[in-house]
């Protein structure tokens, strides 16, 4: 039952039906997090899955201030401590994910400390590997650059 929830919204995704992919992706989530609680080693990367089809699924919708991303990234981490050469990566889009929505939800301070470590994570993976990882570093810098100056303009408490 489980993963047939979490394929329904993983191929809901695939075919651009992201509206519809929100309730089994939802409720794959709910039961992989009780799931994970009693075996992480066989749960956890599949809650970190559904709820990254989640964030995907918000994000084209425009409503990325509504998906778990902190959650994504809590998990992640877990997992990197793990295995980082695995989940790495995830974890450095996932907190650049996390900083979008921070700027989204005008948390600026908490998304140029997201942006950060995503910058962080990326810069390594881009010196030894693929392009992918270069445009997603340079990315993530434009993305300080804007907070920078929207931190600097912001008036003082």
């Amino acid at each position: 039952m489980d993963q047939g929830l979490a394929n329904l919204g993983a191929i809901s995704i695939e075919y651009g039906q992201f509206e519809q992919s929100l309730a089994p992706s939802r409720q794959a989530a709910d039961l992989y997090r009780d799931l994970a609680e009693s075996d992480p080693s066989l749960y956890l990367r599949r809650l970190a899955g559904v709820l990254q089809n989640r964030v995907v699924a918000l994000g084209r919708l425009q409503r990325l201030a509504e998906a778990p991303t902190w959650e994504l990234v809590v998990v992640l981490r877990r997992l990197a401590t793990a295995d980082p050469a695995q989940y790495t990566p995830a974890l450095a889009r996932g907190l650049y994910n996390l900083a979008v929505a921070g700027v989204l939800s005008q948390e600026l301070d908490a998304a140029a400390a997201s942006v950060a470590e995503a910058i962080e994570l990326y810069t390594p993976l881009a010196r030894r590997g693929p392009t992918e990882y270069k445009a997603e570093l340079r990315a993530a810098r434009r993305l300080a650059r804007r907070l920078r100056l929207l931190l600097w303009a912001k008036p003082s408490a």
